[in-house]
């Protein structure tokens, strides 16, 4: 694609060289904050940030604090929000998103009012975001910053008209990105809803089979793990949470941080993980998942995950068929309680019913479930993979155009019609995700 002739050094590392011709201003040159607390609840529409979307609120009325709104802040069409707490230990959600509606969101959040174009800001925040350039700036046990911390920080900034065909130029190219990754997103739905089916014709059809409560093949009391943060080092044992737990998985590459061989030791007095050992998420945005323990290496565990350890009733993979099918799973969405977010007590988790055939015969369906989900699984990654590819590619795009890269200023735009992304949690309805997690401050 075409480059701009002349450039200057912008003197930030992540910006490199800017368009001669752009200014380089102060984070609080280009916009102000802003706070309006919704003082006699007069606005009710109860807005949420979800990857990266500001997005009307899901379970509204559900949990503590949905009888008064009183303590959140009211926002509007054109102003951003920018997610600044707990940059120590999530480093994966996206914290920024663009206001398209009058409505209220959490008083944690920072929201600002651009005085350029709103949307080329957030475009080049967004790009900030991906590049994780807003971590390290924190301070306190969960590294929160406030606009104070960031208005110094160095944006480029276009004349107004380039601004505004940057936003037109990323706003088609994006949405031809994003209608390619939905189709993406739409083949691993259909995978997965092929495996629940998969599940739920193979487990309900057993002949002699008992129907017990889950904690009659526990080995060990059901527990979870420590329920402060722990001080995380650079190197040493993986401490795993929910989002490293998902297609039946744990993922040790994906763990919230590391801690040290005495932490994990200290840890392992609770809950000691081990091989075909089953983990269920029981708070967080995925209340309900299920995983098992499919390596030897050490882990650590926190406090939204509990464990599973069974007897000589039940084979562990066939445990954690079951509890991860469609029959276990509404058990566990009809049990759950809500504050900001579901969440399921073990006293409740381990009382939920399951279906026991003999031993022989729950052989027998691990043999056949497992060659479906390990084909279905090998599927899902080649579909992410390419989602992946083209996420790159997007954040590359984006990137290049906000800082000047990549000259669009005359570039024609077609007609076209904007496409959002859809995460696969979006396609099930499942969007309060977990940057909700930590709004209550």
């Amino acid at each position: 694609m075409k480059t701009y002739e002349s450039m200057k050094s912008s003197n930030v590392l992540w910006l490199g060289d800017i368009p001669k011709h752009w200014e380089l201003r102060f984070l609080e040159q280009t916009c102000h904050e802003k706070s309006v607390k919704n003082i006699g609840n007069i606005e009710s529409n109860v807005l949420s940030l979800s990857y990266g979307y500001i997005i009307k609120k899901k379970n509204v009325y559900s949990g503590l604090v949905a009888n008064d709104f009183s303590t959140y802040q009211i926002v509007q069409n054109g102003d951003i929000i920018l997610r600044f707490t707990d940059l120590q230990n999530d480093h994966k959600s996206l914290r920024t998103g663009l206001v398209t509606q009058t409505g209220i969101i959490t008083s944690a959040y920072t929201c600002i009012t651009p005085t350029i174009n709103s949307a080329y800001l957030r475009y080049l925040l967004h790009s900030y975001d991906l590049r994780k350039v807003f971590y390290g700036m924190g301070g306190g046990v969960r590294q929160s910053i406030g606009f104070k911390d960031v208005r110094h920080m160095f944006v480029p900034v276009p004349p107004r008209d380039e601004q505004d065909q940057i936003v037109r130029f990323l706003d088609w190219k994006v949405s031809e990105i994003n209608r390619l990754i939905n189709i993406k997103q739409k083949e691993i739905y259909v995978l997965e809803e092929g495996v629940a089916l998969k599940l739920k014709n193979e487990l309900s059809k057993i002949p002699n089979s008992r129907d017990i409560p889950l904690k009659r093949v526990f080995l060990v009391p059901m527990s979870d793990g420590p329920h402060e943060t722990p001080e995380f080092v650079d190197e040493g044992i993986p401490f795993i949470s929910a989002e490293a737990s998902h297609d039946g998985k744990i993922y040790l590459n994906e763990c919230r941080g590391y801690i040290t061989k005495e932490s994990h030791e200290l840890y392992c007095m609770k809950v000691k993980p081990q091989r075909d050992d089953i983990f269920i998420v029981k708070s967080g945005s995925t209340t309900g998942k299920t995983v098992i323990v499919d390596f030897d290496d050490e882990f650590s565990i926190w406090s939204p995950l509990a464990l599973i350890r069974c007897n000589k009733l039940a084979i562990p993979r066939y445990i954690f068929y079951y509890c991860s099918s469609t029959m276990f799973q509404q058990q566990v969405r009809d049990n759950w309680s809500f504050g900001t977010q579901p969440n399921i007590g073990m006293s409740i988790l381990k009382n939920l019913h399951i279906l026991l055939p003999t031993i022989e015969e729950q052989e027998h369906i691990v043999n056949v479930l497992d060659e479906y989900w390990n084909t279905t699984l090998e599927l899902k990654k080649n579909i992410s993979k390419q989602i992946e590819t083209l996420q790159e590619l997007k954040t590359r795009l984006i990137s290049d155009v906000v800082t000047g890269k990549i000259d669009v200023r005359s570039v024609e735009i077609p007609d076209y019609e904007y496409v959002e992304e859809e995460s696969d949690e979006m396609m099930k309805g499942e969007i309060d995700d977990k940057e909700e997690e930590f709004d209550e401050e």
